[in-house]
């Protein structure tokens, strides 16, 4: 099966919108399209899918006055629907061999929306609104009955409160202007710059190896017992390294996952070429534009209702504004099943414009190795485990520096024996 792997992927897509101003101050913008997928996906299993999508999307947009005040206001609707057909099969160098799994998908969504701003007074507005939405999964295993499954789901998301107008700037704090920052520049890159950011993966890469080597040494040849005892009362130079070789052990499994993780957040490059020799090709990140237009950008509350859309189950976790014209609306969303809180692995892009997505990257359906990269960093600062994992952590992180002072301190003293 070596070398008989390669995906082959075939998709169609047609889309059809529109914008309309159906007045001075009130724009309709909507449209319908459907896609066709096919894949044959050869891995250590053959998985071939037909997968085919239909949806259609409508969105008024108004800015006008009420009662004298400056008021403005969207709601629309979002509508989808598709279905997969799924076969599983042995894979025999490449092409279907005994088919094992066969089953069928289909799913649709609506999301409706509304949002309203007033402005009560020149700086402040009230904002209310809401999101409903329903989903519906029903599969069925079409050769065992048993394993079929309905699902579906109903949220509302009401939104109520009072917002600037976005004209003062309540907190400015750029990047390395406060400790904390600072702090984490010095962990990456010795506060000096990008490029030392080298030096400290390959200082950790060394690093790596005395630990494997320390490993290797005091692997016992004999009684365990004997290798793993503390021997009270005995000279410095014993004691010395019956405390490197004790606390080395101890934070050896910790240690280990906090180096190699250090080392391949350090030394991207390497570490996708290692990735794709081992478990496939990382997946490229999109980089889409905006479409300039003659319109106002919309809000960032806006943007994060798309971005909702797109993933309804996800939880949104920050968001970046676009800050050229081409730019977008860049929101992270942490999908179920992603292990980071803070920097999550899915990516919504939102034209400013027009409000459209213009490209997304989902961490549930990322390849095998970029699926490895999203765990270097919840599993390097220990978020994945809670406060408890962070805090062990944070001790076991002082190992090295107990390991270099008792083997240099013990090194010294045979030396000076002799």
């Amino acid at each position: 099966m070596a070398n008989k792997w390669a995906r082959d992927q075939d998709v169609q897509r047609v889309t059809l919108q529109t914008r309309l101003h159906l007045s001075d101050s009130l724009l309709f913008e909507g449209g319908v399209y459907t896609t066709w997928t096919n894949l044959h996906h050869p891995i250590p299993i053959v998985i071939d899918q037909k997968i085919d999508t239909q949806g259609a999307f409508g969105r008024f947009s108004w800015d006008g006055e009420l009662a004298g005040h400056k008021a403005d206001m969207f709601f629309g609707a979002y509508y989808r629907q598709g279905g997969n057909q799924q076969g599983l099969f042995v894979n025999m160098g490449g092409v279907n061999g005994f088919q094992f799994g066969k089953a069928s998908l289909d799913a649709s969504g609506l999301d409706v929306f509304a949002e309203g701003r007033f402005w009560a007074t020149g700086s402040f507005a009230l904002v209310a609104g809401g999101s409903y939405g329903h989903a519906s999964r029903d599969y069925r295993d079409l050769l065992s009955s048993a394993n079929d499954r309905s699902k579906s789901f109903n949220w509302f998301s009401p939104r109520l409160g009072l917002t600037p107008d976005g004209s003062r700037v309540l907190r400015e704090a750029p990047w390395g202007d406060y400790a904390m920052t600072w702090i984490y520049d010095l962990h990456m890159q010795l506060a000096v710059g990008p490029a030392w950011r080298d030096v400290i993966g390959w200082a950790g890469l060394v690093i790596l190896v005395l630990l494997l080597t320390g490993l290797w040494a005091w692997w016992p040849k004999g009684s365990w017992r004997k290798a793993l005892r503390y021997k009270t009362g005995a000279p410095t130079v014993r004691t010395l390294r019956d405390i490197h070789k004790l606390a080395g052990l101890a934070s050896l499994p910790l240690l280990l996952i906090l180096v190699t993780t250090g080392v391949m957040l350090a030394l991207p490059g390497p570490s996708n070429t290692f990735l794709a020799h081992v478990t496939g090709p990382v997946d490229k990140a999109p980089s889409p534009k905006s479409i300039p237009a003659e319109r106002p950008q919309i809000s960032i509350g806006q943007a994060l209702v798309v971005a909702h859309r797109a993933m309804p189950q996800g939880r949104l976790a920050w968001i970046e504004a676009p800050g050229q014209p081409s730019g977008t609306f860049m929101v992270r969303v942490q999908q179920p099943g992603d292990p980071s809180s803070r920097f999550p692995h899915s990516y919504v892009f939102v034209d400013q414009f027009s409000g459209a997505i213009v490209g997304s990257q989902d961490s549930q359906r990322a390849s095998a190795s970029t699926t490895v990269n999203n765990w270097l960093h919840p599993l390097h600062d220990a978020s994945v485990g809670g406060i408890v994992l962070r805090i062990l952590v944070a001790m076991v992180g002082l190992t090295p520096a107990i390991l270099f002072a008792t083997g240099v301190t013990r090194w010294g003293r045979r030396r000076t024996s002799r």
